[in-house]
């Protein structure tokens, strides 16, 4: 299931790769807070919308996850985060994949995933951001 793991405000990754080729983070035309304040919801304007949110998109990725059936039936686990922006209507912007589950079949699929789920829940207008980046956890596990 994926669960929604804010990603550091500025944290050392490399950008988003485009679309056309991987809870809350921070938001660009707002403010943007310490992810781990957003993860509580202890700081920003609105908390509480911050947390429904993050909630909201993880359970969106989730009915749109399919296992890949290769790995299913050899037992292949794991665990990948995906880093992505979207705009407020809910369309990405960029993605990518910021840590591998360590099989090449999940990681294709949450690649895939991200591109079928789309667009996901609109950016809710109370947090009045034009923009928004999310990095999540994407769980794959047979129990």
């Amino acid at each position: 299931d994926a669960e929604p793991r804010p990603a550091e405000q500025g944290a050392a990754e490399a950008p988003p790769r485009q679309a056309a080729d991987d809870s809350v983070a921070q938001g660009q035309g707002g403010s943007a807070n310490r992810a781990d304040a957003q993860a509580r919801g202890a700081s920003g304007g609105a908390p509480g919308v911050r947390r429904d949110y993050a909630a909201r998109i993880a359970a969106w990725l989730s009915q749109h996850k399919r296992y890949p059936r290769r790995a299913r039936s050899r037992g292949i686990e794991g665990v990948g985060r995906l880093a992505f922006e979207i705009d407020p209507q809910g369309r990405v912007l960029a993605y990518r994949l910021v840590e591998s589950t360590g099989s090449k079949l999940l990681d294709k699929e949450i690649l895939a995933l991200i591109e079928r789920a789309q667009p996901l829940p609109a950016i809710p207008p109370e947090l009045g951001l034009d923009r928004m980046a999310i990095t999540i956890p994407i769980r794959f596990d047979l129990r």
